[in-house]
């Protein structure tokens, strides 16, 4: 499938010698998938036939973004192209990461949060009955970019109370599997 008429050459002979010329083909259901008919006529007279199949095209879809490394998040834009107007496209990020259409034909955008992860987006082409479906995809990978500022707090007290709430959390979690009695113990 290509979206013109398909017209492919055909072989006429006559007493088992090739003819170039003296005679004329007609094409009929030539432009779309299934199976097309090419008919040779002398005058209005008909000395053969042939069909030819046409099948489904697969689009050339590619899926791009940029920028493809980011510190700290941020905003990233993605490029889909090769798509045919027919069909339908959805563009989908992995990790509940919304991705949004742009007023650009072609173009999304898309936020990522400051955490060290690689995440996948995803073209994925609906054919019709003249185009295969597609599916590609792109990475981003966004590593996780701490704090420049240090906070300093008033109150000691609260600090010590917060890290020993997190000294018992991180040995109830290292306790984990053990028996009932070394869990007692913490």
């Amino acid at each position: 499938y290509t979206g013109t008429e398909l017209k492919p050459a055909v072989k006429v002979t006559k007493n088992g010698e090739v003819i170039e010329t003296g005679y004329s083909v007609e094409y009929s259901a030539n432009t779309n998938v299934g199976t097309a008919t090419a008919t040779v006529k002398v005058g209005d007279t008909v000395i053969g036939t042939a069909t030819f199949n046409i099948v489904k095209a697969t689009p050339s879809i590619s899926i791009s973004a940029t920028p493809d490394t980011l510190t700290g998040g941020g905003s990233v834009e993605l490029t889909v192209s090769g798509v045919p107007t027919e069909g339908k496209l959805a563009v989908t990020c992995d990790n509940c990461i919304s991705v949004t259409t742009t007023e650009t034909a072609g173009k999304y955008t898309a936020q990522l949060p400051n955490a060290t992860k690689v995440y996948t987006f995803t073209a994925k082409y609906t054919g019709t009955d003249n185009y295969n479906d597609v599916e590609k995809s792109c990475e981003v990978s966004v590593t996780y970019k701490g704090s420049s500022h240090h906070s300093s707090s008033s109150s000691s007290s609260s600090e010590a109370a917060s890290d020993s709430s997190a000294a018992g959390a991180s040995a109830e979690a290292s306790s984990e599997g053990e028996s009932t009695e070394a869990t007692g113990r913490l």
